[in-house]
């Protein structure tokens, strides 16, 4: 990947004192990848046999890869602005006040 630093970060230990540690961010410019692991016009990740970290001082081959569906995500519910709450059925709170009245 060609990347452009956008900003590092100096992390804090848990006192807020400084540690020796930085996260990088930056932004991807490009993706440079070699026509033989591209198949059916996608990246075939199992032929590169790409090493992923699995945390501590273990990394993984990857040379199997499965299809997994995402998980949908539902509607967004309608603005509550002027629509009746759940709680009180469109009542806007004063109906206790209006039954005393009557």
């Amino acid at each position: 990947m060609e990347c452009r630093v956008l900003q590092t970060v100096s992390l804090k230990d848990i006192a807020g004192d400084p540690i020796d540690r930085h996260v990088v961010f930056g932004q991807v410019l490009g993706v440079h990848i070699d026509d033989r692991f591209i198949a059916d016009g996608r990246l075939d990740t199992a032929a590169m046999r790409a090493i992923a970290r699995c945390g501590y001082d273990e990394y993984a081959v990857v040379d199997a890869v499965f299809r997994m569906a995402r998980p949908s995500v539902p509607e967004a519910a309608p603005s509550r602005r002027g629509s009746p709450s759940p709680r009180d059925d469109g009542r806007d709170g004063r109906d206790s006040e209006r039954r005393r009245e009557r």
